[in-house]
């Protein structure tokens, strides 16, 4: 038939294939039908909108919008709505509709979305008081050939009505009762258009007093939000050429969201251009799981020539410069949202764990020594940037390391922090957890027997035993009497060798003047450890010979490739200082600027005790938790 024919009554023209995989295939779901209904009803300028859905035996399911827009007349019926692929944008030569509203759609195939979910279709319209009513059956559709004649039940009948439209989807594909809150969730995610000049409503088996008037903010029911970011932001600004133009805003959860729900979500002319997506970001981010919200991007769809959307008006195509740095821009939008997202988090887990426990983390870090503070801060902040451990964990951690910290070897064993960083919290959590029931427990094994040592030490000292042998051996069998950090005592006898060398065989050098012990811990601090009597009191001869050690390692160290120390320390272990002014002064002077240190047994005893018997007390603690 010709397309004189046509315009005579109502007529379809269109290929099969069209029908198929722009309606049926791509629209199989019902909120993107509702959304394209929707979208047809604001460019025609309709005011109000009811959706009904029903579901209710006896009745068949059916789906019935109405809306108070301009209505159609039996020519806009033919060359706009049943014709198949009509630009109205370009076809009208206007971007706008008469009350000024940016048109939505451009692509005019919109219509065929109903047969993705409905097998009929029955259209009753009113334009100046003229009503026409058409009928159009899917499977007559199929046998038609490419031209199809819809049942024309009403033509042109005057008639007192408003204008509008009434659309009735009828013979409904799917099985399942309608899930309202989901289809109000969905529908406020696909526009940013409600308001009181476009209200939606949905009413549900016909129960006008539970009637849904849809609001923009419904868009994200359900979603316990934490903190949000409003675009343009001055934090990205001259990142991206259109930035002012990129306007939205985005949340983070309280708890991960729906998955559908996950990422950003981009809008144009108040309707979904393409669904939540991280757009290229890493998806294993463990802050995605957070993440949501919309961005408006109007100018991708003002561009008459390029149409950058896909045919539902759920992705962008990518493939194309403009999309492609509007991709790069949402980029740094994430990267930017995900670092701040864990800076406010930490902060207020932080806020959280002093509220819940009064304990203030900041001062405690700053009432520690000052070579502890930087080690218990970072160890404390891979506890709170953690995004696996929730608030009430993370007190409990956090009070266990301020009590841990009184112990030598948890801060050897935090110092292993220094190797974990963002990227492997979890390994540095079940590091410490390990520690927490290992550590503790062959510690608490060692502190048994080495009770036991002290003791003998003590008896030692009281004896005024030699230094040589006895001192010398017994320290050197129990060298974490010395220091806690030694636990692996060994002689470095290069160092040794070294040291006989250089101090050669002098008159004014005394036997009990040579070097006793030299060993290195993890971190390569030396340690240089002259041995004297117990009763035998620190002289300036003694400090002396301690600094000429010092001296010496400092110089030869720099250019072995074995090893790099960064800190050297000499011990002088005896009974205590000499009783004169000049002699504690240089001491006190020696200790300060070259890490030169006299300790005496009594106190090296004392310490080990209170050491090891509080580790006992606090391991009875930890194994009944």
């Amino acid at each position: 038939m010709s397309n004189e024919s046509c315009v005579k009554k109502l007529c379809m023209q269109f290929d099969m294939n069209t029908i198929q995989h722009l309606g049926i295939s791509m629209y199989a779901k019902l909120s993107p039908v509702l959304a394209e209904l929707v979208a047809n009803c604001w460019d025609a300028d309709a005011t109000e909108v009811v959706i009904e859905l029903s579901d209710s035996d006896p009745l068949p399911k059916h789906i019935i919008i109405r809306d108070n827009g301009n209505g159609m007349s039996l020519e806009d019926i033919n060359e706009k709505f049943l014709k198949i692929g009509r630009n109205r944008r370009y076809a009208e030569s206007k971007d706008t509709t008469f009350k000024n509203r940016k048109v939505i759609g451009r692509k005019g195939i919109g219509k065929l979305s109903i047969f993705g979910i409905a097998e009929e279709v029955s259209v009753t319209t009113v334009r100046d008081k003229v009503k026409n009513q058409f009928r159009m059956s899917l499977s007559r559709i199929k046998n038609s050939g490419t031209l199809y004649y819809p049942d024309h039940l009403i033509d042109a009948e005057a008639c007192d009505e408003k204008n509008g439209t009434i659309i009735e989807l009828k013979n409904l594909k799917r099985k399942s009762n309608f899930d309202i809150e989901a289809i109000v969730s969905d529908l406020a995610r696909r526009f940013l258009i409600f308001d009181d000049s476009f209200k939606v409503s949905i009413i549900y088996n016909d129960d006008i007093n539970k009637k849904i008037d849809l609001k923009n903010e419904m868009r994200f029911n359900n979603i316990d939000i934490e903190f949000s970011w409003k675009f343009p932001n001055q934090n990205l600004k001259g990142v991206y050429i259109h930035e002012e133009k990129v306007v939205g805003e985005i949340y983070t959860a309280k708890k991960p969201v729906p998955a559908a729900m996950k990422g950003i979500y981009l809008v144009a002319r108040g309707k979904l251009v393409h669904n939540n997506d991280f757009y290229g970001i890493r998806a294993s981010d463990y802050a995605h799981a957070y993440l949501t919200g919309w961005l408006n991007v109007d100018f991708i769809d003002d561009d008459a020539g390029d149409d950058l959307i896909s045919t539902n008006r759920e992705s962008l195509n990518w493939e194309n410069e403009k999309t492609e740095k509007l991709r790069e821009y949402i980029q740094k939008i994430i990267s930017f949202v995900t670092q701040d997202w864990r800076k406010k988090r930490r902060d207020n887990k932080e806020d959280q764990i002093k509220s819940k426990t009064g304990l203030d983390i900041n001062d405690w870090v700053k009432s520690l020594p000052a070579n502890d503070q930087k080690l218990a801060k970072k160890t404390v902040d891979i506890i709170l940037s953690s995004e696996a451990l929730d608030t009430d964990k993370s007190s409990e951690l956090v009070n266990y390391i301020k009590d841990s910290f009184e112990f030598e070897s948890f801060k050897e064993f935090a110092a292993q922090i220094e190797k974990y960083d963002e990227e492997s919290q979890e390994d540095f959590i079940k590091l410490f957890k390990d520690w927490g029931i290992i550590e503790a427990k062959e510690l608490y094994r060692l502190a048994i027997v080495r009770i036991e040592a002290i003791k003998k030490f003590e008896n030692y000292i009281k004896t005024n035993a030699k230094e040589v042998p006895v001192m010398h051996d017994f320290l050197k069998e129990f060298s974490w009497l010395l220091d806690p950090r030694i636990m692996n005592f060994k002689d470095e006898v290069t160092y040794s060798k070294l040291l006989k060398e250089e101090f050669v065989e002098e008159e004014e050098l005394e036997e009990n003047k040579r070097l006793d012990f030299l060993c290195v811990d993890f971190a390569n601090t030396f340690f240089i450890i002259e041995l004297k009597r117990p009763n035998h009191m620190a002289n300036s001869k003694d400090l002396d010979q301690a600094l000429e050690y010092v001296s010496f390692i400092r110089q030869h160290t720099g250019n072995d490739p074995t090893f790099s120390a960064t800190k050297i320390e000499a011990y002088i272990v005896c009974g205590g200082i000499a009783d004169k002014a000049i002699v504690r002064e240089k001491a006190d002077s020696l200790s300060k600027t070259n890490k030169v240190y006299v300790k005496t047994y009594n106190e090296l005893q004392s310490k080990a005790l209170k050491y090891h018997s509080e580790f006992i007390e606090k391991y009875e603690k930890i194994k009944k938790l």
